[in-house]
């Protein structure tokens, strides 16, 4: 699909933008990799559930840290 093309096609399927983004920036995927059919929804989902899990123990860690140090 050209660019526009595929932003019709998130807009048909009301996937936002920074749902398909969000792996590439993190640098999971290639951007190309969103246009050559090498990715599926399936792995977009399992991508952006790991990305949150990452994220959310990143956070209980640093607040853990920064409890011990006395830091609230």
């Amino acid at each position: 699909l050209t660019s526009p093309e595929w932003r019709d096609s998130v807009r048909l399927l009301d996937i936002p933008e920074s749902f398909l983004m969000r792996p590439v920036l993190r640098g999971f995927l290639s951007f190309e990799s969103l246009f050559d059919s090498s990715v599926s929804l399936g792995d977009l989902v399992l991508l952006n559930d790991a990305i949150d899990a990452n994220d959310e123990n990143e956070k209980r860690v640093y607040q853990y840290y920064e409890r011990k140090n006395g830091r609230n």
